[in-house]
């Protein structure tokens, strides 16, 4: 039940974002021609270019019930008119802390490597997208504990489904910080989750001289 409200949650959270994209797309076709190029401070960008993310936070496992740690980048690339992103997702209970190697590199790890469509809404100083696609996921996690108290895990390679919701505040037009919320969703291992990234895109195209 639990996790049936937590994935609930994200789906919600991430329909409304996308009635907020499809608005501001239509708004941008209205335009006259929103990805004209333009110059600021003798460079030349322009709009809606492709983008590269990293992030970095924590993420909640639906299934052992516990937090986690996890790290994510993410290629956004412009085909025409749609969105494409492909990427990497990894989750685990142990591999950012001090100690013997067994416990920085814990046997409790999702892998997911997703390809997504998407939408996105750029202003000068934002920039908000949302991402949603096929997954692969593989990796090991916690199955049940025998009578002589030892644990066994379960490996795995399943397919599933991958969503994230991404906001970024630009520091330049093309490089800026920001916040992700996302979810990976297969059989064994689910996760959603909540992270810091950082956002570079190839907007720049040049400089007046």
């Amino acid at each position: 039940m639990k996790r049936t409200h937590y994935i609930f949650n994200l789906l919600f959270l991430i329909a409304l974002s996308s009635n907020v994209l499809l608005a501001q797309e239509q708004e941008n076709n209205e335009q006259k021609n929103p990805d004209e190029e333009f110059v600021h401070n003798n460079k030349i960008y322009k709009p809606n270019s492709s983008w590269l993310s990293f992030g970095v936070g924590s993420s909640y496992d639906i299934n052992q019930k516990q937090f986690e740690q996890s790290i994510n980048f993410d290629l956004h690339v412009r085909i025409k008119k749609t969105f494409v992103s492909g990427g990497y997702h990894k989750s685990s209970d142990a591999f950012f802390q001090s100690g013997t190697v067994q416990q920085v590199h814990s046997i409790q790890t999702l892998n997911d490597i997703h390809l997504c469509v998407g939408l996105k809404r750029e202003k000068f100083k934002s920039n908000l997208s949302l991402f949603a696609g096929p997954s692969y996921v593989y990796g090991t996690t916690y199955d049940f504990t025998d009578s002589l108290n030892v644990d066994w895990y379960r490996k795995f390679d399943k397919p599933g489904i991958y969503a994230s919701i991404q906001y970024t505040y630009k520091i330049f037009y093309d490089v800026g910080v920001g916040a992700s919320l996302y979810t990976s969703i297969n059989k064994y291992y689910s996760v959603v989750g909540i992270q810091l990234h950082l956002y570079f895109s190839n907007a720049l195209k040049g400089t007046i001289r």
